[in-house]
Protein backbone atom coordinates (compact mmCIF):
# COMPACT_ATOMS: atom_id res chain seq x y z
CA UNK A 1 0.00 0.00 0.00
CA UNK A 2 1.98 2.90 -1.26
CA UNK A 3 0.53 6.37 -0.94
CA UNK A 4 1.68 8.99 -3.39
CA UNK A 5 3.42 11.80 -1.59
CA UNK A 6 2.28 15.32 -2.35
CA UNK A 7 4.71 17.64 -4.03
CA UNK A 8 5.85 20.86 -2.46
CA UNK A 9 3.62 22.95 -4.72
CA UNK A 10 0.59 20.76 -3.97
CA UNK A 11 1.19 21.12 -0.26
CA UNK A 12 1.53 24.91 -0.60
CA UNK A 13 -1.80 25.04 -2.46
CA UNK A 14 -3.48 22.98 0.28
CA UNK A 15 -1.94 25.27 2.90
CA UNK A 16 -3.32 28.36 1.15
CA UNK A 17 -6.81 26.81 1.12
CA UNK A 18 -6.53 25.93 4.83
CA UNK A 19 -5.21 29.41 5.73
CA UNK A 20 -8.22 30.96 4.03
CA UNK A 21 -10.61 28.65 5.87
CA UNK A 22 -8.86 29.37 9.18
CA UNK A 23 -9.20 33.14 8.65
CA UNK A 24 -12.90 32.89 7.72
CA UNK A 25 -13.73 30.57 10.64
CA UNK A 26 -11.78 32.71 13.11
CA UNK A 27 -13.57 35.86 11.92
CA UNK A 28 -16.97 34.19 12.33
CA UNK A 29 -16.16 32.83 15.80
CA UNK A 30 -14.67 36.16 16.86
CA UNK A 31 -17.82 38.02 15.77
CA UNK A 32 -19.96 35.57 17.74
CA UNK A 33 -17.74 35.96 20.80
CA UNK A 34 -17.97 39.76 20.61
CA UNK A 35 -21.75 39.57 20.40
CA UNK A 36 -21.86 37.25 23.47
CA UNK A 37 -19.63 39.68 25.38
CA UNK A 38 -21.81 42.66 24.41
CA UNK A 39 -24.94 40.79 25.48
CA UNK A 40 -23.45 39.99 28.89
CA UNK A 41 -22.26 43.58 29.30
CA UNK A 42 -25.78 44.87 28.60
CA UNK A 43 -27.35 42.26 30.87
CA UNK A 44 -25.11 43.13 33.81
CA UNK A 45 -24.72 46.86 33.01
CA UNK A 46 -20.94 46.56 32.65
CA UNK A 47 -19.18 49.52 31.05
CA UNK A 48 -16.08 49.10 28.85
CA UNK A 49 -14.03 51.04 31.42
CA UNK A 50 -14.79 48.35 33.99
CA UNK A 51 -13.43 45.68 31.69
CA UNK A 52 -10.41 47.40 30.18
CA UNK A 53 -8.20 49.66 32.20
CA UNK A 54 -6.06 52.03 30.22
CA UNK A 55 -2.72 52.60 31.80
CA UNK A 56 -0.89 55.56 30.42
CA UNK A 57 2.66 56.38 31.33
CA UNK A 58 4.31 55.38 34.53
CA UNK A 59 2.38 54.76 37.72
CA UNK A 60 2.39 57.63 40.22
CA UNK A 61 5.41 57.53 42.51
CA UNK A 62 5.97 59.37 45.76
CA UNK A 63 8.85 61.87 45.75
CA UNK A 64 12.10 60.50 47.14
CA UNK A 65 14.05 63.75 47.25
CA UNK A 66 13.07 67.30 48.29
CA UNK A 67 14.90 70.59 48.03
CA UNK A 68 14.32 72.20 51.46
CA UNK A 69 14.89 75.70 50.10
CA UNK A 70 12.32 75.56 47.30
CA UNK A 71 10.20 72.52 48.13
CA UNK A 72 10.86 71.04 44.68
CA UNK A 73 10.74 67.25 44.63
CA UNK A 74 12.21 64.49 42.49
CA UNK A 75 11.05 60.87 42.35
CA UNK A 76 14.45 59.49 41.44
CA UNK A 77 13.24 58.73 37.91
CA UNK A 78 14.43 60.62 34.89
CA UNK A 79 17.21 63.14 34.63
CA UNK A 80 18.93 64.01 37.89
CA UNK A 81 18.11 67.62 38.86
CA UNK A 82 20.92 70.14 38.43
CA UNK A 83 20.51 71.19 42.07
CA UNK A 84 21.91 67.79 43.10
CA UNK A 85 25.06 68.03 40.96
CA UNK A 86 28.14 67.58 43.12
CA UNK A 87 26.03 66.89 46.20
CA UNK A 88 25.19 63.73 48.08
CA UNK A 89 21.55 63.06 47.20
CA UNK A 90 21.05 61.27 50.53
CA UNK A 91 21.02 64.71 52.17
CA UNK A 92 17.79 65.49 50.32
CA UNK A 93 16.08 62.15 50.91
CA UNK A 94 12.42 62.42 51.96
CA UNK A 95 11.58 60.56 55.15
CA UNK A 96 9.13 57.75 54.37
CA UNK A 97 6.15 57.29 56.61
CA UNK A 98 5.13 53.74 57.45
Amino acid sequence: MSMRESTYLELRAKLAILDGKIQRDRAAERAAAIERIRKLMREYAVSPDEVVTRRRGRPPVSPRYRNPATGQTWTGWGKRPDRLDGKDSREFRVARST
